[in-house]
């Protein structure tokens, strides 16, 4: 099954243990009490001098509990769609099922958990642990597959006010290696207004990616934003995409 990675990967905390977890809404820095979350894409592109505005055709949702973790999430690109369901087991960790929808548009879609006429052997299951460091202002998140296969290790820094700093993962040799390390800067509203990529083994710049025109709601979540990717070199790494969301809370 080939994995859509359309949409940044969350993750969350539920060890019992902790007094300040975190959750699904702080990694993907959302504020208030967030119920569902839908996102659409447009790219802009040049056409004889003018700007052209274009379905890109990738749609992204999510949904969270009181507690701010996801429970479902569905990424869709074109004819091809992918969803997944979260839970928790009793040590805290987070079990991932994800599964690809049909093909076909019209068919309805299947079931996403076991127990539909689904089998488990149609579904990706991860297992995600986490650890904090003692001032809960580093997480770590290692995800297995359900055999037992590590699949990567993801690092999380956060800053006085709980954002996310500094996100770094690393792949298992199983999974390929490799692996990235992603640097962020907000602006006095606390939006994400830039992201610098790092190669992991050189520590180089790969890409910027720059955020403009945001627009944030009355809970300071932003509900559009134009988003503009540049190589090491300064050149484009591709056309503009305006992403434009849908936010309802509880």
């Amino acid at each position: 099954m080939k994995i859509l990675w359309l949409a940044f990967l969350s993750t969350s905390l539920a060890l019992p243990i902790l007094a300040q977890q975190k959750t699904d809404k702080n990694m993907n820095d959302l504020r208030g009490a967030v119920h569902t979350i839908s996102t659409t894409v447009i790219l802009e592109t040049k056409e004889a001098g003018k700007t052209v505005k274009r379905d890109a055709d990738i749609d992204n949702s999510e949904v969270y509990d009181r507690q701010g973790n996801l429970v479902e999430k569905k990424a869709k690109a074109g004819l091809n769609l992918q969803q997944s369901v979260f839970s928790r087991d009793a040590q805290g960790q987070r079990i991932e099922k994800m599964a690809d929808g049909p093909p076909n548009p019209l068919a309805p879609p299947r079931p996403a958990v076991p127990g539909g006429g689904e089998r488990n052997a149609d579904f990706l299951t991860f297992i995600t642990a986490y650890r904090y460091d003692a001032e809960k202002r580093q997480l770590e998140a290692t995800t297995h597959r359900r055999s037992g296969q590590l699949l990567q290790v993801d690092t999380y820094l956060f800053d006085e006010k709980e954002r996310v700093l500094e996100h770094s993962r690393t792949y298992s040799v199983e999974s390929g290696g490799g692996g990235f390390r992603f640097v962020h800067k907000y602006d006095e509203r606390g939006a994400l207004i830039e992201s610098l990529s790092y190669k992991v083994n050189s520590g180089q710049v790969e890409h910027k990616t720059q955020y403009q025109g945001i627009v944030l709601d009355q809970q300071g979540n932003w509900i559009k934003r134009t988003e503009t990717m540049t190589g090491a070199d300064g050149k484009p790494r591709n056309a503009p995409i305006v992403s434009v969301r849908q936010i309802t809370y509880y």
